[in-house]
Parts: structure tokens; sequence; C-alpha cells
């Protein structure tokens, strides 16, 4: 993390502000690259845009939404700033004094982004739990409930504990649990809301939903659904599955069950940050496409033109996301498609015995684990 001069060369307003507006205490921080602000009453913690127009600061709420209210700034020193807060005839004094922040890193380098402005933000919410099974199996849901000043439609994020008070599951369980917000800018809503905070003056959106699917007394396999929006052209929307081994509690990547005739491996990132990206091999590719999923007869015709198109969008596309199949019959198989295609990314369920000639040694133990089960 990068810290920051108390006062931004060039800019006198850019950074974050502590101090009041009449009789109410609020936070503010500026950009300085175009100029606006964003600013919330510690009461009530909720973002108010600052949209600079001219030198004066009009006050909006969402996309929007102008409040009539605004900010004239008369004095803005290195330590203090003071001024004005105008609305319909009314005036209230604003005085402010700057305070010390730190940058997320040299990339998300915003005020708006850092603990100073966020971090008081950022608690207050609660988990709630609730029992659950699967196949038979018990697990916690275990679902973050944000603050009031975070509109609940904004935010949701839920995963889940296993029962086991083995190391293995416990291990497996402090890696579920990092999705749960802890109260830090490095938290991934936090990120992203910060992110929107500085672009737009308003909170983003974020959604996350992780949930076992297949869960045995040996494998842990989960689901994690994602849609956010941090500001920028559009929301991005992905899906992805990971497999945890419940005899050490290791996370399994299920692209190494997979030998050469199906994946194409090459080292990305030579040198201390190298690591190997698997895309599929053209070997591989029909086995995936033939297991597409089908269409009942009678279907609309423009049902059967998306599947086509779908089926030809997944047969370009090398890279795809590897997990196990709910029911432990194969493996799941999930192309990573462009945003314009997102509903293209359906799941593909290949069964153990296509697999076969696909398996490294460690898939054959892999498939041997579930089918001598059966």
């Amino acid at each position: 993390m990068l810290s920051m001069p108390v006062a931004a060369q060039g800019d006198p307003l850019r950074g974050v502000w502590t101090g009041t507006l009449g009789n109410m205490a609020v936070h503010a921080c500026f950009n300085g690259d175009d100029g606006d602000g964003v600013y919330y009453h510690d009461r009530h913690k909720a973002l108010i845009f600052l949209d600079n127009e001219q030198g004066e600061f009009a006050e909006r709420v969402g996309y929007d939404d102008p409040s009539g209210s605004c900010w004239h700034l008369s004095r803005i020193g290195d330590a203090r700033a003071s001024g004005a807060w105008h609305e319909a005839g009314r005036q209230l004094p604003i005085e402010l004094s700057r305070v010390a922040w730190t940058a997320r890193d040299e990339f998300f380098d915003s005020p708006c982004e850092s603990m100073a402005f966020m971090g008081p933000r950022l608690g207050g919410g609660s988990l709630a739990s609730e029992a659950a099974e699967i196949a038979g199996q018990g697990y916690t849901v275990l679902r973050y409930v944000p603050p009031a000043h975070f509109d609940a439609d904004d935010i949701f994020i839920q995963t889940f504990a296993l029962p086991g008070s083995g190391l293995a599951d416990a291990r497996i369980n402090h890696a579920l649990a990092f999705d749960l917000p802890r109260g830090d800018v490095s938290d991934e809503f936090a990120e992203c809301f910060g992110m929107h905070a500085a672009f737009r003056g308003m909170d983003g959106y974020f959604y996350k939903h992780v949930q076992p699917e297949l869960l045995t007394d040996r494998w842990l396999g989960d689901s994690e659904n994602n849609s956010l929006y941090c500001g920028g052209a559009h929301p991005s929307h992905w899906s992805l599955r990971r497999v945890f081994d419940r005899y050490d509690g290791e996370e399994v990547d299920p692209a190494t069950w997979l030998n050469d005739s199906a994946l194409d491996r090459r080292v990305l990132a030579p040198g201390p940050d190298a690591s190997v990206y698997a895309t599929v091999a053209d070997a591989f590719m029909p086995v995936l496409l033939r297991n597409w999923f089908t269409l009942p007869e009678g279907s609309a015709e423009e049902d059967v033109a998306d599947r086509a198109d779908c089926i030809e969008i997944a047969g370009r596309t090398q890279g795809w996301d590897f997990g196990l199949a709910e029911d432990g019959s194969g493996m799941a198989f999930i192309p990573q498609v462009p945003h314009v295609a997102t509903p293209c990314a359906e799941t593909v369920v290949v069964d153990w015995a296509q697999l076969e000639p696909f398996l490294t040694i460690e898939g054959q133990a892999v498939a041997s684990s579930f089918t001598k089960a059966d």
C-alpha cells in the first residue's frame, strides 16, 4: 500500500477530509483529477456525490438525482478548508480538516477508495447462519447482513461452512470464510464500492453466492456465482467451481486431472510469478460440445438457433473452468465466454467413461473414488 502526502501536489482539495456541515459530522474526499468529490454524514453514512460545476459542488444522490443543495468552499489550505452549504436560501457553515490516507495500491490510488474514507462505512454488518443439508450431509449457510447505510439490494454475499471439527474441514472453512467481509478496504465488496465511489460518488453492486454442489466424506465441490458493477462500461458476471479434498483440506486444481490430450499448457509470466495456464486442446473440444445440454422436442426455433450459436461460440473458446459434476458422475466445465455471450456460459457435464482417455493418473484416482463408491 502507498502512503500519500498530506497535501497532494497540484490540487489543494485532493485527499480525505473530516469536519462539520453545520453541527453534523462529515467525511469527504476529492479525487483531484476530475474535481468531483463525495461525502457522507458520519451518523447516516450514505454517500452523496459532489458534482463540480465551475467551482460549486452540486449534491447528487444516485445516478441523476440532484438534491438542490451545493457546497461552496471559499478557503482551501494545506490542512483546513471552509465554506458554506446552500439550499433554497438556507446556509450552513462547512469546516474541514485534512486527514492522512493510504492508497490501496499504485493502480487504485483514489482517496475515495482508502480506509480513511471508506473505513467508517465498512463496520456494523452482521452474519446470519442457517442449517442446511445436501445429499444427507449437513452444512451451515453463512450470509452477510450489511449495515443499514448500504442498500440491501446492492449487496448479497453468501457462503457456507462444513460441520466437521477436524483440521481438514477447518482449513476448508477458513478458505470459504474469505468471501465474508472483515471490515477492511481489502474486502472484495469494499474494493468494488470504493472504486464506484471514486468514479460516480455512489455505491456499486456486488453479488457473490457460494454453495456446495457435491459433498461427500471425501470431496467438496462448490459453485460460485458472481455479478458486480464497480464502474466502467458494463457489469461483470461469471461462474466458477472449486474442489476441496476433505482428507487434508487442500483445494484441488481439477486441471491436473486432465492430460495433454485434453489440455494445452503454457507458462505465463516467467519468473517469480510464473504460473501454468491450461486451455482446451483441439482433441478434447468435440467431447465438450457433444455434451452440451439438449432441448426438448418441439422447442422454439429461436431456442434451437440460440443453442447452435452458443455451441459455435464455446467451440472457439479455449479457456474453460473445471470442477466436479454435482452428482459425482464426472467433471463439470464452464466456457469463459466474452461479456456479450454471457448466456452461453452453460455448464457442460462429461462423465468419467468419456473422460477416461483424457485423465492423468491423478484424474484416474479421482474417478475411481466415485466409481468404486457406486
